[in-house]
């Protein structure tokens, strides 16, 4: 899924937030890279 900087601001927190209910540790922990600035692919 395609996400611009902006949008993954505002829709970020709460994914890795929602991942990590779910289990998906990676996925919160992928979330959290790219939103301090890590790989945006």
């Amino acid at each position: 899924l395609p996400c611009t900087p902006q949008s993954l601001g505002h829709l970020g927190p709460v994914a890795a937030t929602l991942a990590d209910a779910e289990g998906l540790s990676a996925h919160a922990l992928s979330v959290r890279m790219r939103l301090d600035g890590g790989d945006s692919d």
